[in-house]
């Protein structure tokens, strides 16, 4: 062979030899893969498959769908998950596809979007699966053979044999490479045989040949045996069991389980049921579950639901089931729960027991019906109101028409002559059946056709003018329940006998209506409107009239006054007007000086007042007589019938009345003193009051408070007058406390001068300390001014040879001092040493218990 076809054949089998190398490689990296996903945590994989069972996460998964999780280990809200049911809960190990609605600890709270609650089952990270990440619509079946230990170690083997045969062939031809042409081995080295010595070549040999192919046989083996163990292999699979995976769909064997079942029902409606079974193994042994549930007990002819069990067959009396894939097998004494609903047919209507409830007004009746039966199942009911039905015997409850306000019910029929209504229940007040009453009920006007019924009408006048009166009647009655009424008013009805009420025409009545009039006997006869036509006890009707009336003469009226607000600029007073006639009288009233209750001097007037409710028909200045008749809706009245208005005047001070005055010395200092003056008086009703202050007034008749003129500040007060012989001051008050009243006094103050000189000082008791001397004729001495008044006085202290302290020869005053402090000289007598002083400005008075100082050198 040439060396060029040499070249071309090398080439070609080195490129085969690299595809057997990859296909080599990638069998093994399936092997490894198809390991890994058998294998169960913690040594495999995080992927998982699950069958899904059960209507609980409808429409997002279906019964016979596949879905492929992957743990993560953290799970958000709004994930679908697949986990175990806790081991120490009912349905310990039973896996479940739902979803993560919330948290609760370490926890997952979840539920299958078909459901209405949470599941009770708290699962941890433990517990799941993992993610629900593909959905393999169908994939039961296809999962079922994929997945069995069967088809697994085929596919183990089969990669492994890929494995082994590439990577064999590979190793043979190297190894047939390594050989050369002769068994010697002399051959010259080529492209693809290794250089060197003979005994690296068969090194290399040796160690491609027989026995590297027993070993990777054994490999082989090794790993199909580990493939073909069925223990454990479907855990990556969400808990399926191999056995469930190649299970048929023939019919699961029905011979009597040793199980207790127990039935509640969960909802309970008329066209349909729902129950809640829970089945327990009461054997010591392993049970694949049956029982026969018999739904035509609760007259139901279906099933429109069912989660967790399987039906075998189904007819009303006799519903055989079994478990659900997940709870088919009851380990002993363990239990599962199965939900489903059954649905009822539409029974016949069939006559009810009715009772009414009557809520009767004053322009309907409003029944309420209650619907009862001794069936204890459902039944759709009907009833026949009509006018012997107990409650609904009045003729003004009878009905005319189908009422048009009604609820809870439907009309069959209606028969307008005898008032007969057929009635069904409707909606949610169909069906009825024992212990589950139903109500329904509807509104109709009262029969304003029905019978009169017996009734008393009183009527009060409740207004008279000049022009006209007005008249409310009442109208009652003793029976106990709604009547029609009608009621006549004439000459002789009680209240209305005067001659002034008697009508020569039909008024125009107010919530009633004119029935007929008789002019010549004034008779009228008046009926109900829509809304009052009808009265019971308890339940009157009212209704009101105005008519003309005749002009009556004007009589004089007795008058009594109360004043109502008093102030220094006004006064107000209620007047009442009233008389001993038995008959309407036009009033007229007389105030004067003296009216009761305006007989005080602030009262009288000098004008008319303001009036309300009255009008002015004079008034006389010189006498203060002031007349005034009613108004229009006010001018009549009669024994019983007082009128009260009012009026509003200015205050008299035209007379001032002496108050009892009071002072208290409010303060001293900086030549003047100020007081505290309470105005009060005995009088039980207003006066203009005036207060006296003079030498005696107590508080103020020491001579350092007496007056000299008027004071020239004043609070809350005005001067009246003044005297200055006597030093007498009148003062008033101003516009605002003008006047008093027992109990209410008036508070005001003033200051004034204090008197300082003149027979206003007081000789006030001494004592001096000398506090330095220096030899026998210069010394400085403190003196103490005290007095025994207990009020403050203008002070006068004299200094002689008598004074303590200063009674020794060497003390005696020879001279005046000019070293003077807090103390004005007033005069110095050399020949007896007799020296006078009185108070500088601001210790000018002194007062009991509160002595003052002041001080002096003598001359050096």
């Amino acid at each position: 062979m040439s060396p060029e076809v040499v070249i071309v054949r090398r080439r070609g089998r080195r490129f085969w030899r690299r595809a057997r190398r990859l296909v080599g490689a990638l069998a093994w990296v399936a092997t490894l893969g198809v390991l890994y996903v058998a294998l169960p945590d913690p040594f495999g994989a995080r992927l998982g498959v699950t069958v899904v069972s059960g209507n609980s996460m409808l429409p997002t998964y279906e019964t016979g769908d596949a879905v492929v999780t992957w743990r993560t280990g953290d799970y958000d809200t709004g994930t679908p998950i697949v986990y175990a049911v806790p081991a120490d809960q009912v349905g310990a190990g039973v896996f479940v596809v739902h979803r993560v609605v919330d948290r609760e600890g370490d926890t997952y709270v979840t539920r299958g979007d078909n459901n209405d609650g949470d599941d009770h089952w708290r699962p941890t990270d433990r517990e799941v699966q993992g993610r629900v990440v593909a959905r393999v619509p169908y994939g039961a079946f296809l999962l079922r053979w994929v997945t069995s230990p069967l088809a697994m170690a085929a596919a183990c083997g089969m990669f492994t044999m890929f494995a082994v045969l590439a990577g064999g062939r590979g190793k043979d031809r190297g190894k047939r490479r390594g050989e050369g042409p002769g068994k010697g081995g002399g051959g010259a080295p080529g492209p693809d045989r290794p250089s060197g010595p003979e005994g690296s070549g068969r090194r290399r040999a040796e160690t491609s040949g027989p026995a590297l192919t027993r070993r990777r046989a054994l490999g082989f083996a090794v790993l199909v045996a580990v493939v073909a163990v069925p223990t454990g292999t479907a855990a990556t699979l969400g808990g399926v069991l191999s056995d469930g995976l190649l299970a048929t769909a023939a019919a699961a064997d029905l011979t009597p389980s040793p199980v207790t079942v127990v039935q509640q029902l969960t909802s309970d409606q008329p066209l349909e049921y729902c129950a809640t079974v829970t089945v327990t193994n009461v054997s010591t042994q392993s049970v694949a579950w049956h029982t026969t549930i018999d739904v035509s007990a609760e007259r139901a002819g279906s099933i429109s639901q069912s989660s967790g069990v399987t039906t075998v067959s189904f007819a009303p009396t006799a519903w055989e089931v079994t478990g659900a894939p997940y709870n088919a097998v009851l380990a002993p004494g363990a239990g599962t729960q199965f939900q489903y609903c059954a649905a009822r047919s539409v029974p016949s209507l069939t006559p009810a027991t009715l009772s009414v409830s009557v809520d009767a007004q004053a322009t309907q009746v409003c029944v309420t019906a209650t619907v009862s039966t001794a069936s204890t199942h459902w039944v759709r009911w009907s009833a026949t109101i009509d006018r012997t039905t107990p409650g609904l015997t009045n003729p003004s409850y009878w009905l005319t028409a189908v009422p048009a306000s009604s609820y809870g019910l439907a009309s069959v029929g209606f028969t307008a002559a005898t008032g007969t209504w057929q009635v069904r229940g409707a909606a949610d007040t169909e069906y009825v059946r024992a212990g589950t009453d139903r109500t329904f009920g509807w509104c109709a006007p009262l029969d304003t056709a029905a019978p009169l019924g017996t009734t008393t009408s009183t009527a009060t006048v409740t207004s008279f003018s000049q022009a006209s009166y007005c008249v409310s009647v009442t109208v009652t009655t003793a029976a106990t329940e709604w009547v029609r009424w009608q009621t006549t008013i004439s000459h002789t009805t009680p209240g209305l006998t005067s001659q002034a009420y008697w009508l020569t025409s039909a008024p125009m009545p107010s919530n009633a209506a004119t029935a007929s009039f008789t002019a010549g006997t004034g008779t009228w006869v008046v009926g109900g409107v829509a809304h009052n036509g009808f009265v019971k006890a308890g339940s009157p009707v009212t209704w009101s009239y105005c008519a003309a009336t005749e002009t009556l003469g004007v009589a004089e009226a007795t008058v009594a006054a109360t004043v109502t607000s008093f102030s220094g600029t006004t006064y107000c007073a209620d007047v009442t007007v009233s008389t001993t006639a038995m008959d309407w009288v036009r009033w007229q009233a007389t105030l004067t000086h003296a009216t009761p209750g305006l007989t005080a001097t602030p009262y009288w007037l000098a004008a008319p007042g303001t009036p309300s409710n009255a009008a002015t028909v004079s008034f006389d200045a010189g006498t203060g007589t002031w007349v005034l008749r009613g108004v229009s809706h006010n001018a009549y009245i009669k024994a019983g019938s007082s009128v009260t208005w009012s009026f509003c005047a200015p205050p008299s001070q035209a007379v001032l009345t002496e108050a009892t005055t009071t002072v208290t010395l409010a303060s001293t200092g900086g030549g003047q003193f100020c007081a505290d003056v309470t105005v009060s008086t005995a009088a039980t009703d207003w006066i203009a009051w005036r207060s006296t202050i003079e030498r005696t007034t107590p508080g103020v008749s020491a001579a350092s408070y007496w007056l000299t003129a008027v004071p020239t500040t004043l609070t809350g007060v005005q001067s009246h007058s003044f005297t200055a012989a006597s030093g007498t001051w009148v003062a008033k008050g101003l516009a605002h406390n003008a006047y008093i009243k027992a109990g209410s006094p008036v508070s005001w103050t003033y200051c004034a001068p204090l008197q300082t000189g003149g027979s206003a000082l007081v000789d006030a008791t001494l004592s001096a300390v000398v506090d330095n001397a220096w030899g026998t004729h210069s010394y400085c001495a403190t003196v103490t001014v005290s007095t025994t008044s207990p009020t403050p006085v203008a002070w006068r202290a004299t200094i002689d040879h008598g004074t303590p302290g200063l009674t020794a020869t060497h003390r005696w005053l020879t001279a005046q001092p000019t070293n003077v402090w807090n103390a004005q000289p007033q005069s110095f007598a050399a020949g007896t040493g007799t020296w006078v002083l009185v108070g500088a400005g601001h210790n000018a008075t002194v007062v009991a218990g509160t002595p003052t100082t002041f001080g002096f050198c003598t001359p050096y």
